[in-house]
């Protein structure tokens, strides 16, 4: 799904669950890899039920675990999944209204929309798009980092945010840092490097500088989000790649959230 609503995998996970077939089948995993499960009931009974709001479960633990009941699921088992699949797909279209529904085939034409459109006025727009840090707009930045969380009525958290991949390719191909780093994954990468991955001001940008790495918190007063909504634009107006693009269209969304609201930006690291 493109920029769902918040909402619509809680829809999604409770319109599987609610099917009654042969076999039991259930979502398992985060919000941004997640994967349809199928287990024989006598077997489903063993497996904890973590839903996508909680701490998800392998896949491998999940069909390969220590339980005795869970070894027995098999290539007889998979049959019958596979058999069960259209009548589980007509049961969600028919859950979710989507039996009418024109086919949304994603492609680079609905990508460019979505980033180039207006931002409609007056109405907050979230959705579910992760990005490398968890996304607040919140009241008193003091209160926050004391406890992160909702400290106050006005506080909220956006689903979407510039994800890691991004975020790379805004600063080391378009704004043109020296990429000296290894990947976040490297064994051979100190905790140094890793919190530090951008350990200087890229010139002319000072509101993009703060977003240093996945692993750096980056607050924005109330004031300062037009500034970083301003640089958005301007390094869009000089880009065409499409991946930066679609970083830049999140953080401007967020600056603008912030603005119309009169909240602060608080992107935590998770």
């Amino acid at each position: 799904m493109f920029r769902p609503h918040p909402s619509a995998y809680r829809k999604i996970e409770q319109a599987t669950s609610s099917f009654k077939g042969r076999c039991f089948w259930a979502i398992y995993g985060e919000k941004k890899y997640t994967c349809i499960s199928a287990l024989p009931h006598e077997a489903a009974a063993y497996v904890p039920l973590r839903t996508l709001d909680e701490v998800p479960i392998d896949s491998a633990d999940l069909l390969h675990g220590a339980n005795d009941q869970r070894r027995r699921v098999g290539p007889e088992s998979a049959d019958i999944a596979i058999a069960e699949i259209p009548a589980l797909c007509q049961h969600l279209e028919g859950r979710l209204g989507l039996r009418e529904a024109e086919p949304q085939v994603f492609g680079l034409e609905m990508l460019r929309r979505a980033i180039e459109g207006e931002l409609p006025e007056g109405v907050l727009e979230d959705f579910l798009e992760p990005g490398m840090h968890t996304t607040w707009l919140v009241n008193e930045i003091s209160a926050f980092e004391q406890k992160p969380g909702r400290t106050s009525e006005r506080d909220l958290m956006l689903h979407y945010g510039i994800a890691y991949e991004e975020w790379r390719a805004l600063f080391f191909d378009v704004l043109g840092i020296p990429n000296t780093s290894a990947a976040p994954d490297s064994e051979t990468k100190t905790e140094k490097e890793l919190i530090l991955e951008l350990d200087q001001q890229v010139p002319g940008y000072p509101m993009l500088s703060r977003i240093k790495g996945y692993l750096c918190d980056a607050v924005y007063s109330a004031e300062e989000a037009r500034e970083l909504q301003q640089e958005c634009l301007d390094v869009r107006s000089a880009t065409s790649d499409l991946l930066v693009l679609r970083g830049l269209d999140k953080l401007r969304r967020i600056s603008r959230e912030a603005q119309r609201l009169r909240l602060n930006i608080y992107l935590m690291a998770d």
